[in-house]
């Protein structure tokens, strides 16, 4: 049995890998310029984030969430957050629009990232319920689930929606891989539970990711300190930006990323998520040159052949140990960045279970992700200085 659960383990953790890298994808890096200073009507200023709007009127917060799952359309979810003590009845509520009562205090999870973020803004205690509870670091939620307080409910086809209907959540906030996910939460909305997708692990930058922070503080009243919370996330990325990749020597150092999975190796463009945090480390992603809206696969000889210019890895797989990647293909072991140990995994900050705090924290706050990767490829990446990576050995 514990194997079993060794297995599974490893492969909801690889699957959460595949989907935050190769997920959050841009059409450039973001992270230089704002992309907005104000939503409309003097909204909560949202300078990165692209996949969702918070519009202020007299009587209630336009919030529209935008292309909520991966791949092309043109779909938007329009919720208008609403203070309890206003008479909804009276303001005429579009067909297409769902009502959410706020501050809201009674929250069910489906990503960690959504943990981390009501954490910072010191609302945990909302949470519930959560999807994957195994998979949380969070210390505190981690001891409530333990006690009962926090309940597991489960994730697409073994969701548990009479258990979620029974809890009295004032909305569950979901996420959604592709179009078909809105299909096992489709049944939980005719059941009457308050469903709101969530699409910042699709952001077009890290800060972009992090200002999701703003949606939590409108959900729960605490507006004023998400944005005070977001400035200093802010101004961490900069300060570390400029700090740390400075020491990055001349020669901008080439990064690898990632691991083979059955014999083909998913590689993140250039245009995603940890493209953008290696740029902004002073590193070079092997394939920066390559911009796509998905994962790129490709057979392990090409990757191989590209790999031999890198000087450093990092983020390979589930790996733990170079042996380990070793196992999963012997000709890797030939890599000049593999036979001088230049592998480094987030896996430093680690739990029972596979909980690992680089999708907690790291959802919150890029800067220190940023620091610990031009660490690394400045050659300065001994394990006492990171945060989240240790070199593998």
């Amino acid at each position: 049995m514990a194997e079993r659960y060794s297995i599974l383990s490893l492969l909801t953790w690889l699957a959460a890998l595949i989907v935050i890298m190769t997920g959050c994808l841009s059409n450039g890096n973001k992270n230089v310029e704002p992309g907005r200073d104000m939503a409309p009507d003097g909204g909560s200023s949202l300078m990165y984030a692209e996949r969702f709007t918070l519009e202020d009127n007299e009587t209630y917060t336009l919030l529209r969430v935008i292309n909520p799952w991966q791949g092309e359309g043109d779909i938007v979810k329009k919720y208008w957050l609403i203070e309890r003590d206003v008479d909804a009845d009276s303001l005429n509520v579009p067909d297409d629009v769902t009502v959410v009562r706020t501050p809201v205090d009674r929250v069910v999870c489906m990503s960690v990232t959504h943990v981390a973020m009501l954490d910072a803004i010191d609302k945990g205690s909302a949470i519930i319920g959560v999807s994957g509870g195994k998979m949380v670091y969070n210390r505190d939620l981690r001891e409530r689930i333990e006690r009962g307080e926090v309940r597991e409910v489960g994730y697409e086809e073994s969701l548990n929606r009479e258990l979620i209907a029974s809890m009295d959540a004032d909305l569950l906030i979901a996420y959604g891989i592709g179009g078909e996910s809105a299909g096992y939460f489709a049944r939980l909305s005719e059941m009457g539970v308050n469903i709101l997708y969530n699409a910042e692990y699709l952001e077009r930058s890290p800060l972009g990711k992090a200002e999701w922070i703003k949606l939590f503080g409108a959900l729960t009243g605490e507006r004023e300190k998400s944005d005070s919370i977001f400035t200093e996330v802010r101004e961490e990325y900069y300060r570390n930006m400029r700090l740390y990749r400075n020491e990055v020597v001349s020669d901008i150092p080439s990064v690898l990323l990632g691991l083979p999975w059955r014999d083909t190796w998913y590689v993140s463009p250039g245009n995603s998520f940890i493209s953008n945090i290696i740029d902004d480390a002073g590193g070079n992603y092997l394939w920066r040159d390559r911009e796509s809206g998905y994962s790129m696969p490709m057979g392990i000889e090409s990757v191989y052949m590209r790999a031999l210019e890198a000087d450093y890895w990092i983020n390979p797989g589930a790996a733990e140990s170079l042996r380990e990647i070793a196992l999963s293909d012997e000709r890797l072991t030939t890599l000049d960045v593999y036979k001088r140990g230049e592998v480094y995994n987030n896996t430093k900050r680690v739990r029972e279970g596979g909980a690992n705090d680089y999708w907690e924290t790291g959802s919150v706050r890029p800067g220190l992700l940023l620091r610990d990767i031009a660490l690394i490829i400045s050659g300065r990446g001994e394990e006492a200085d990171l945060y989240f990576y240790k070199r593998l050995e």
